[in-house]
């Protein structure tokens, strides 16, 4: 289905989240391209309609240098939902011609440059117990950090991968408290790790609620050799030795919620399809939807 941003008087869904997939598409160009072209405004979009998606994006991108409007096209897939796993396997000016092998959504097969020794069942590298290791880690100073938003961009993503109903003033009023880089030899500086600890984000998931809390999220970056895809993976909370157990990152809801959700939609899908027995596993959908 396509939809047209410019168009007022038209809503689309996951606002949030598909101006930041734009941005991520000429994030992926600038890091290619070493060009400093900025995000401006969403033309329009199409995406499939699954439980993961796929996303074709026009968007008009803003030249400082130059000051010229450039039309630019964007394909991302999502590769899990819940969590940030993306794959940018289009990003270039819509006046180019599309290459020969240009697809309209990948397989979701990557090559990974460097896989992490020790990683959790999501591939998810630990959080190191220090960054002393100087030529591993390069802890961003507060210079690079104000000139550096791709970092902010990948923070946002994690947060709004995690709940796509996350309010827009949740997202606004984050702090990024210290952000570690860890890079590898023999390996190009676009393939890295991000350690980012944030604050100001008043309910989640996973650990205390409060905006003074301090969290941690991991981004892994990467291009994939064989193809040139961008690869984005994040966790928010994972791998950070913190508790685990789950709960909506925006609105609580209680077990007796949850469950009285879960019961309710199992009464309609036998309804739908004639007292079928399904997948239990569909039904931790509801613990993504927001409340009434």
């Amino acid at each position: 289905m396509t939809y047209d941003c410019e168009n007022e008087r038209i809503r689309y869904p996951n606002h949030v989240l598909v101006n930041l997939y734009a941005r991520l598409g000429l994030h992926h160009f600038n890091l290619s391209q070493g060009s400093n072209l900025e995000f401006h405004h969403l033309k329009k979009f199409n995406m499939t309609m699954n439980y993961i998606s796929s996303y074709r994006i026009t968007l008009v991108g803003y030249d400082p240098a130059t000051t010229l409007l450039i039309n630019f096209q964007v394909g991302v897939s999502e590769q899990a939902y819940g969590r940030l796993n993306l794959m940018v396997f289009v990003a270039r000016p819509q006046a180019d011609r599309p290459p020969s092998n240009e697809v309209v959504r990948p397989l979701g097969v990557t090559n990974d440059p460097f896989k992490p020794d020790a990683c959790d069942d999501n591939g998810f590298p630990f959080w190191p117990t220090d960054f002393n290791d100087t030529k591993r880690f390069h802890l961003l100073k507060e210079s690079e950090l104000q000139g550096n938003d791709c970092i902010r961009l990948y923070l946002e993503l994690a947060l709004c991968a995690n709940d796509r109903n996350i309010p827009d003033s949740h997202v606004s009023q984050l702090q990024i408290v210290r952000v570690a880089m860890e890079t590898f030899e023999d390996v190009d500086v676009i393939n890295a790790n991000f350690y980012i600890t944030l604050k100001g984000l008043p309910v989640a998931r996973v650990g205390e609620d409060g905006e003074h809390v301090e969290r941690k999220v991991i981004i892994r970056r990467y291009v994939d050799l064989s193809t040139g895809y961008l690869i984005l993976k994040g966790g928010f909370g994972f791998s950070v030795g913190e508790d685990t157990s789950e709960r909506h990152m925006t609105r609580r809801r209680t077990q007796q919620k949850i469950s009285l959700g879960s019961k309710v939609l199992q009464e309609k899908i036998e309804l739908w399809y004639g007292g079928s027995v399904l997948n239990p596993d569909l039904f931790t959908w509801v613990r993504l939807w927001p409340d009434p």
